[in-house]
């Protein structure tokens, strides 16, 4: 009968259930209530409630009579599992629950796992999923431990993969994925024949297939993550090298002798002999006096300006300013430019209020654009930074 019961075959181990409990009724108390629990359970697997529930209640009846009252616990248990198949899930929670201590006291784990199934599952269809999530996790607990498992018990591994796929913890869901391909392994070599009868939502393929999917995904996520990582750490190293870059080239500036020399210096050589002494003398003197005067500062200042204001030629001009500054024509006053508006700010705090457009103003920059973009290219900070930072060394007492 057992052995039917164990293949699955409850029909006839009914059948020799019912012989067993006629035979031991009078020959051994013992295995006539365990003949009668097993009866009850047979009856639980075909879907027959009605008479799983009286023969446990025989069970109860007859061990009080007979003053066996060891299987009492077990038929209880057996309630509490119909009840679930009957769908009365509170009332199975509380049988199962309240019969527990007595199973464990037995060491009986693997009735104790299936109790903590048919609660998780009561717990389940009563959507607190939560709290099944728990037993179905106890079950597993002891099929670690213990490597006990049966084919009803393996809905419990599917209830787990859904509630964390739910969650999107992968990491959980791949964690009882192979858990479930281990109960299928096992479930596989000890009822090959039951396990064909039991109806599956993840079979070992889908398994696999779902198994691979997942930890593809997490491979793929921890690249992208990787990924961000090392771009985070560029910008964070772009951000420290330019932090330092700025602050160097804002102490470059600051060192640098931005004022107009008080004896301009006059070079005493001729230009290629195109320009005679006295001219090229006379020239200088007048483009020193433009320094001094700050005629640089005048709105649209270029090389045909600068001719008429010193009285001479665009190219008389060029190759002075060529010999004597170093510079073209146009780099010349822009430098001049920049360099009285660097003045300017390190000395009279009110220009470190203003804005870029009044300074570009100010400087006779045709645009703020100009003006923002003249400074950048000349010192490698732009005007709003070199402002900020010396204020902060202002304040600082530098």
């Amino acid at each position: 009968a057992q052995t039917k019961y164990y293949l699955g075959f409850y029909n006839e181990a009914i059948s020799l259930f019912k012989e067993c409990i006629d035979y031991f009724k009078e020959e051994n108390d013992r295995a006539y209530l365990n003949s009668l629990h097993s009866l009850g359970l047979c009856y639980n697997r075909i879907g027959n409630y009605a008479w799983c529930t009286v023969t446990n209640q025989i069970g109860i009846d007859e061990g009080k009579k007979l003053k066996n009252l060891k299987m009492e616990p077990y038929f209880i248990h057996s309630k509490g599992i119909n009840l679930c198949g009957k769908k009365n899930y509170q009332a199975a929670i509380f049988k199962l629950t309240a019969i527990l201590p007595s199973i464990q006291n037995n060491k009986d784990f693997a009735n104790v796992s299936v109790a903590y199934f048919y609660i998780g599952k009561s717990f389940w269809s009563l959507n607190h999923k939560d709290k099944a999530i728990t037993y179905f996790k106890k079950v597993d607990e002891i099929f670690k431990k213990e490597k006990y498992i049966r084919p009803d018990l393996r809905e419990g591994y599917e209830k787990l993969i859904d509630y964390y796929k739910g969650k999107g913890n992968t990491k959980s869901q791949l964690l009882y994925i192979d858990q479930l391909i281990k109960v299928d392994n096992i479930l596989v070599q000890n009822y090959k024949y039951l396990l064909k009868k039991v109806v599956k939502e993840y079979d070992t393929k889908e398994l696999s297939r779902s198994k691979q999917e997942i930890e593809n995904a997490m491979k793929l996520r921890t690249i992208i993550a990787f990924g961000i990582i090392c771009i985070l750490i560029s910008i964070i190293a772009f951000l420290i090298f330019k932090h330092f870059k700025n602050k160097r080239l804002f102490e470059q500036v600051m060192k640098r002798d931005t004022k107009l020399p008080s004896v301009p210096k006059i070079v005493n050589k001729t230009v290629a002999q195109v320009i005679s002494q006295d001219i090229e003398d006379g020239i200088l003197k007048k483009l020193v006096k433009f320094e001094v005067d700050n005629r640089f500062l005048e709105k649209d200042m270029n090389l045909a300006r600068m001719a008429n204001l010193l009285n001479t030629n665009t190219k008389y001009v060029t190759r002075i300013i060529a010999k004597h500054r170093e510079k073209k024509t146009i780099e010349y006053i822009t430098d001049l430019k920049i360099n009285y508006i660097i003045e300017k700010l390190k000395t009279e705090s009110r220009y470190r209020n203003y804005t870029n457009k009044a300074l570009g103003d100010e400087a006779g920059f045709g645009s703020t654009q100009n003006f923002t973009r003249a400074f950048k290219e000349r010192n490698g900070i732009s005007p709003t930074y070199f402002i900020y930072k010396l204020k902060k060394s202002i304040n600082a007492g530098n």
